[in-house]
């Protein structure tokens, strides 16, 4: 295939990635910190990691009933929590340097809408939050070129592979499940 041929079929791979990550931004950029279903716990289980340098498991929250929220995780498949801890890690976190989240901090407004609204002051946990909120964004990036490749084996048609992957790359649930720090993708 010519140099132009491939460039004509991957080009719109490319807008159409891009245009997930814009909306990854996007999205991530509208939650709050801390605010989104389940965030906290999730991203718990990823620092236990950083921290520990290994899963965690149920002798690690002895602590029934009244931690039960952290003891909801550890038995989640985990693939996206070493991803998330190995971010976490590239980034320059390590276990000594990122803070339990109290819930909500002390520089939080507890509010009727929201659990509590952060304070955008940049603080090592914001930072780490952040590195676990991209290893979703990554995977959302992942799952839109693999159902690009998947159409295209399929059918053939690159017009029916941009059209599969452009759903998928704007679809609101799909975006916003890798807006946070969650395993439900």
């Amino acid at each position: 295939m010519s140099r132009f041929g491939v460039q004509r079929i991957y080009l719109p791979l490319v807008a159409i990635l891009l245009l997930r990550v814009a909306a990854s931004v996007g999205y991530t950029a509208a939650f709050p910190l801390w605010e989104t279903l389940d965030e906290l716990n999730h991203y718990r289980y990823a620092e236990f990691i950083v921290a520990n340098n290994r899963l965690p498991t149920r002798a690690d929250y002895p602590a029934l009933p009244d931690d039960i929220q952290n003891l909801v995780q550890y038995n989640q498949p985990p693939l996206f929590y070493l991803t998330a801890a190995l971010l976490m890690r590239l980034g320059g976190i390590d276990g000594e340097q990122v803070l339990p989240v109290p819930a909500p901090p002390a520089e939080c407004v507890v509010g009727p809408e929201h659990f509590f609204i952060a304070s955008t002051t940049p603080t090592t946990t914001t930072y780490a939050l952040t590195l676990a909120r991209a290893a979703n964004d990554l995977t959302g990036l992942i799952a839109v070129f693999v159902t690009w490749q998947a159409a295209y084996i399929r059918w053939r048609d690159r017009r029916v592979a941009n059209a599969a992957a452009l759903i998928l790359a704007l679809s609101p649930p799909a975006v916003a499940l890798t807006a946070w720090v969650n395993n439900d993708q």
